[in-house]
């Protein structure tokens, strides 16, 4: 399908008392959309003069600037407060992501090699935890120089930029495999295994320094969460995978149709189930594990039932341009702190070029050539998923509890950075990904055939 180019914005005007409260712009790279929300806020008080300015701004539907601050001054006492930087994101839209992340992880899922994932098991984890773990101690470390942070909340930051978006990695993973594209070696297999163990390794690690940092539940239990989310993802795709091998029934009409949408409800159960229990990480290891374990039973029957992957492939065109306008959604840059984008960029540049010199060198020895290692190391930059899901976290639950100046402050600062990442990694790695797969990989010998 044609892919939305060019960019676009939509907002809701208010009365014509007060400016629009809502903007959204969406920024595009090559064919990767990435929508953008502003919230702004607008000083209301001063002259009659200025608010008159004000409204006829608001009827020619000008959008208003994001607001490097707020204070007392900033908002129209005679009407309803205005979006503030502790706005949550709604929880339609975050139901909406998932869903989409949902098609996607069964997709790919699907698609794994088993052969090129028992070969490649060791590396799989090297690449998993080296360069998240390498990152958020850079990152943290950076953290304390530049930006005079406590250790704990360093450490905080340094995990939430560790993380490397499955929603971002996996489309184009998947769209070079369908291509050819170092499907012999493995890699797209190793790639998209490799992210969902990234994730769950940066969330926990999160979620442990911020329990330390305002003591927060149990450490034992924050400490155990993580592998237990490994587990508990795992032992659903088995499970459920192995249900999937005899259901629907072999006789039955439109069987393919069937297996599409049990294999669908399943999923959304994985991912939306483990929210509710508590095991927010376990949802993409469970559906990824689901979609694994269930063509891994297809393949080896009769009828392989390759309608149902098309079926998929099909869903994904369409919903593909929706995955990054969703993540797009949950971007504030309202939240941006202006004074700690400068030491912000050169910390990320740095983090960025270790994770790339470390995801180089983890998986030497694995059987790839030069240029394979080096597309692989570009494929572990975009971010995206973690930092627009927990990036406000602390601040939300500094402002929830105490509303201390300084930590709100640096709650602040840990937005900054993670909306930044999103900005500067997400559009530059899907398009990099997108240019150097074609020309680092090897090509399979029947896609050159057909071509």
């Amino acid at each position: 399908m044609s892919q939305m180019w060019g960019a676009g914005m939509t907002w809701r005007a208010g009365p014509l008392c007060r400016p629009p409260t809502e903007a959204w712009s969406i920024v595009r790279l090559q064919r990767y959309p990435l929508a953008v929300p502003v919230w702004g806020r607008r000083s209301m008080s001063g002259t009659a003069a200025q608010t008159s300015s004000q409204t006829r701004r608001s009827r020619r539907g000008v959008m208003p600037a994001a607001a490097a601050s707020s204070g007392p001054n900033t908002s129209c006492q005679s009407t309803p407060p205005w979006p503030s930087a502790s706005t949550t994101p709604s929880p339609a839209l975050h139901m909406a992501r998932n869903l989409v992340l949902v098609i996607i992880l069964l997709r790919a899922g699907l698609g794994l090699d088993p052969a090129a994932l028992r070969k490649l098991s060791c590396v799989v984890l090297r690449l998993a935890f080296l360069p998240c773990v390498v990152e958020a101690v850079v990152a943290a470390l950076m953290a304390k120089l530049l930006l005079s942070l406590p250790w704990l909340w360093s450490f905080m930051l340094g995990f939430v930029v560790a993380a490397v978006s499955p929603a971002v990695v996996v489309p184009g993973l998947l769209k070079l495999a369908e291509e050819g594209y170092g499907v012999e070696a493995g890699i797209p297999t190793l790639v998209i295994a490799a992210a969902s163990l990234d994730d769950v390794l940066a969330i926990t690690g999160f979620s442990v320094m911020m329990g330390l940092a305002f003591a927060e539940g149990s450490l034992v239990w924050t400490l155990a969460k993580g592998p237990l989310e490994v587990v508990a993802g795992l032992v659903y795709g088995v499970v459920f995978g192995a249900l999937c091998w005899v259901l629907p029934h072999q006789e039955s009409k439109d069987r393919p149709a069937f297996k599409f949408v049990i294999l669908f409800f399943l999923g959304c159960l994985g991912m939306f189930g483990s929210h509710k229990v508590g095991l927010e990480s376990s949802g993409p290891i469970a559906v990824l594990s689901l979609a694994f374990v269930t063509g891994l039973g297809w393949r080896q029957s009769a009828n392989k039932d390759e309608e149902v992957s098309g079926y998929y492939r099909a869903l994904w065109e369409v919903f593909q341009p929706a995955l990054f306008v969703l993540i797009g959604a949950e971007i504030d840059v309202g939240r941006i702190d202006a004074g700690t984008i400068g030491w912000g960029l050169l910390a990320l540049l740095v983090c960025l070029s270790l994770r790339v010199a470390t995801s180089f060198l983890v998986v030497m020895g694995a059987g790839f050539s030069l240029l394979e290692r080096l597309f692989i190391a570009i494929a572990w930059l975009p971010k995206a998923t973690v930092q627009a899901a927990i990036g406000s976290h602390a601040l939300d639950y500094v402002r929830r509890h105490g509303n201390d100046p300084d930590d709100i402050f640096r709650g602040q600062q840990v937005v900054t950075i993670a909306v930044m990442v999103i900005l500067v990694t997400a559009p530059i790695g899907a398009a990099a990904i997108k240019l150097t797969g074609p020309k680092f990989l090897a090509r399979h010998q029947s896609h050159d055939s057909q071509a």
